[in-house]
């Protein structure tokens, strides 16, 4: 039975956000722009504009209410920037209160010092009435009150003793208490500048510990993330190898030989539509070396290949690219044995001539095979298989099935451990070698891990053309075989992925 009144199949509709209803059919609740979307989005974010998941429903809900969206690194800085201000407002008040309190403690001081000078200018007005008295007493020794004027000299002079000695007891009191206030507002502005100086470390350490945790967090969801993004793929190439990349818009054709159904572009089609898979292709040519006929071709012996079907005549070029190994070894076996065939008719300096353009031609021939399969194709660094790459995660995992290394880096295409988390903390540190970055100083230093395929391409761009460069430098080839190989690339539009790489000096 099915609670919502329907069948069990997932509905599929399209919400109000743009992704599917991933619930099960409900007839009873019609109306989807009431179901809850379940799926995990990515957005930009508003400060940094760096990418972010969050689920749908919560970036819905943000731009409903008309919210920005900012990641959680942005917000911390942000909590960050606003608790380092209001530090500063703190730090500033008590600078102000310290400044008011010095500029009212000089006021009183200069009061007091001004009120010291006028009882100093008293006491020496009263030192000059004492010294006229002095004189008076003097000039008129002889009078009756000199006696009392003595006595009030003396009584004066004591009592001005007594007031100098007040006066410096007074001053002596203020500059001690004023030493001691300027002592406890230094103390108090180091104890503030202190604890100003501690409260911003330890902010600063638990906004680094906060950052480093939602950096962990990020880093684990992303993985996370990836793994899932990597099963998908698996899934996706599974299947696409199970229908022979039929889905992907290659046509299968029958093999005229074994019967079975190939990709056209791993077959060899004559202009009539028969066609034949490169490996039997490559054991007729083993097998059956005398129904192929070799000829003279630009001073070159050439195998004339043709349809094992209908014998039609087919492009020399187009046949030795889609065979194997073993039967580009066969071809060369085949040529080698037609010159020897030729020594009895020619003269002994058209065979050197004839050997020296084969083999130079042969060599110029291996070369650009060599180039096209250990350094323009992308391959497992463990089973050696091609891989296009659309965009995604850089973590890749190969599908084949019998690939006893499955995991290697995108990047740097090396096998960097035997799991996927392992794998995921190689990419995220991986950069371009120092070598190539030595010979292209233009070229990008780092990769971000979700990775387009124009970035995929330009990267891989510069590491293929110092790949070119360095085997151009260390082969052992002539000048003039070089030139054919690089003029064969070109010719070939094979060096369009890689604008860098110029010529090959």
């Amino acid at each position: 039975m099915c609670p919502n009144g329907g069948c069990k199949q997932l509905c599929h509709q399209n919400l109000k956000c743009g992704h599917n209803c991933t619930k099960e059919c409900h007839v009873v609740v019609t109306n989807n722009s009431t179901c809850v979307c379940t799926a995990i989005d990515s957005i930009l974010c508003s400060v940094c504009e760096k990418e972010i998941v969050r689920p749908c429903r919560e970036i819905q809900k943000m731009k409903e209410h008309g919210m920005a969206v900012i990641c959680k690194v942005c917000e911390a800085r942000k909590k960050m920037d606003k608790d380092m201000k209001e530090l500063s407002l703190k730090k500033k008040r008590k600078q102000e209160e310290y400044a008011a309190n010095q500029i009212r403690l000089d006021s009183e001081l200069a009061k007091k010092q001004a009120d010291h000078l006028d009882k100093m200018l008293e006491i020496e007005s009263l030192e000059s009435q004492a010294a006229a008295l002095e004189c008076i007493s003097e000039l008129d020794k002889h009078d009756a009150d000199a006696e009392e004027y003595k006595q009030k000299f003396l009584d004066t002079q004591k009592e001005i003793k007594t007031k100098k000695q007040q006066l410096e007891m007074t001053k002596m009191d203020l500059e001690k208490d004023f030493a001691e206030r300027s002592n406890k507002l230094e103390e108090q502005a180091r104890e503030i500048d202190q604890q100003f100086e501690n409260a911003t470390k330890d902010l600063e350490n638990g906004h680094k510990k906060k950052l480093d945790t939602l950096r962990h967090q990020e880093a684990r969801h992303r993985r996370i993330q990836c793994e899932k993004n990597e099963a998908l793929k698996a899934m996706e190439q599974e299947l696409e190898i199970e229908y022979a990349e039929a889905k992907g818009g290659q046509a299968l054709i029958e093999c005229c030989i074994c019967y079975d159904e190939q990709p056209t572009m791993h077959c060899i089609v004559c202009e009539d539509g028969h066609a034949c898979c490169s490996s039997c292709y490559s054991q007729a040519l083993r097998d059956s070396s005398h129904m192929f006929s070799c000829a003279i071709e630009n001073e070159v012996p050439r195998v004339s290949f043709q349809c094992l079907h209908c014998k039609m005549a087919l492009s020399y070029r187009y046949v030795l690219d889609l065979l194997d190994e073993a039967g580009y070894s066969t071809v060369e076996q085949m040529q080698s044995n037609f010159l020897k065939f030729l020594e009895a008719q020619h003269s002994e300096e058209r065979i050197k001539k004839l050997r020296k353009t084969w083999e130079e031609s042969s060599q110029a021939d291996r070369a650009v095979r060599e180039i096209e399969n250990d350094i323009l194709n992308t391959r497992c660094p463990s089973c050696h298989k091609v891989f296009l790459y659309t965009e995604g995660c850089l973590a890749f995992k190969c599908t084949n099935q019998s690939c006893h290394s499955p995991h290697f880096c995108g990047i740097c295409l090396k096998h960097v451990a035997k799991d996927s988390p392992d794998c995921h903390h190689h990419v995220d540190v991986c950069s371009m070698p120092k070598e190539v970055c030595a010979e292209y100083p233009g070229s990008p230093r780092r990769v971000d891990m979700f990775a387009t395929m124009p970035q995929f391409e330009e990267w891989h761009s510069y590491r293929k053309a110092y790949l070119l460069k360095r085997y151009f430098r260390g082969a052992n080839l002539s000048l003039d075989i070089k030139k054919a190989v690089f003029d064969q690339l070109k010719e070939r539009e094979m060096l369009v992925d890689v604008p860098h790489f110029e010529n090959i000096e």
